[in-house]
């Protein structure tokens, strides 16, 4: 279990930050604002000609879940080759002010339009894949301590606030060979309270710690309503060289998460909000002992890059609630 400085911190909702808008350390914060609502300060890359929006299915893409008991797909969130993701779908992190900044975190700043502009601020795709690229060296960074890593978030929300049931799914690729000290994502998250800090939020973290060997792991978390994660860390033999495919399933019931339609956890404490689903790559600080590791770091001039793809997304939903 983590205080809610560190998990903010990590996931990059953080609201106070020391130093410039690029680079420093970051504590608690600011989220609602950051996932999603803030239309008129996102700036939009060109889009090339093969650009589309993202294709609806009405396939479930999992054996977990039955089209027979009354799941539906809620979105299909696919992608198109082009400069940047369909930024009237998803948005990323940036800075607003001294006293605002959701775009650090642990070591990381992440690219976005406003503050790294056309191409770097860009979640780029490529061969049907948004491309989360992570890398050692941060150009805005004068003092060269930070790395650049990606995040983007739905800008639409699913959750027990609506629906019966929801399941959150992506098929990702991780940077399979990088140095341990990476940290790779996908989870749901809703701000309920900027005074006092509260959210719901429910994780899958994989850290480059343990992509291979006698010591595989993933983290598994959730918050809900409240400030203390409910952590477990998942021993597991997935294949990370390949394609993987995550999905997060709640009710009022419980949560569950599935490693390739396999369960590999379950939890009766549940958020209740509705919440966007998100992805992102990045590197922590030593306050994460559990995915830090100190043979990671910055570069001083341009270096490697490593890149998370994500194949697609897809969100799930049974038994709409009201209207």
């Amino acid at each position: 279990m983590r205080d809610v400085t560190e998990q903010a911190h990590r996931h990059g909702y953080d609201n106070m930050q020391q130093g410039a808008p690029i680079h420093g350390t970051s504590v608690i914060g600011h989220a609602e604002a950051h996932t999603g609502n803030r239309l008129a300060d996102d700036v939009v890359a060109p889009r090339n000609a093969t650009h589309r929006e993202p294709v609806m299915s009405k396939t479930l893409q999992t054996n977990v879940l039955q089209a027979a008991d009354g799941w539906t797909v809620a979105a299909n969130l696919s992608f198109s080759d082009g400069p940047d993701v369909d930024r009237t779908v998803w948005t990323s992190p940036h800075w607003i002010s001294s006293s605002d900044n959701p775009s650090f975190l642990g070591r990381t700043a992440l690219r976005n339009l406003p503050d790294f502009g056309i191409p770097l601020g860009c979640v780029p795709v490529a061969n049907g894949r948004a491309q989360l690229i992570l890398s050692s060296w941060n150009p805005r960074d004068p003092d060269n301590t930070s790395f650049l890593g990606a995040q983007i978030s739905t800008r639409e929300k699913w959750g027990l606030g609506s629906y019966e049931k929801v399941a959150f799914q992506a098929r990702v690729r991780c940077p399979f060979g990088m140095p341990g000290g990476a940290v790779a994502s996908l989870f749901s998250y809703n701000l309920l309270s900027t005074d006092p800090f509260q959210h719901d939020e429910i994780d899958f973290e994989f850290a480059s710690n343990y992509w291979q060997g006698a010591h595989e792991a993933i983290n598994t978390n959730v918050y809900l309503d409240d400030n203390s994660g409910i952590d477990l860390v998942v021993p597991t033999t997935v294949d990370f060289s390949g394609p993987i495919d995550f999905m997060i399933v709640w009710s009022s019931e419980d949560i569950r998460w599935y490693i390739n339609d396999a369960l590999v956890r379950t939890e009766t404490s549940v958020p209740q909000s509705d919440m966007s689903l998100t992805l992102n790559v990045w590197v922590p600080g030593s306050d994460w002992g559990w995915a830090y590791n100190a043979d990671l770091q910055a570069a001083t001039a341009p270096g490697t890059q490593w890149i998370y793809e994500v194949d697609w997304a897809n969100v799930y939903v049974q038994g709409a609630k009201g209207g």
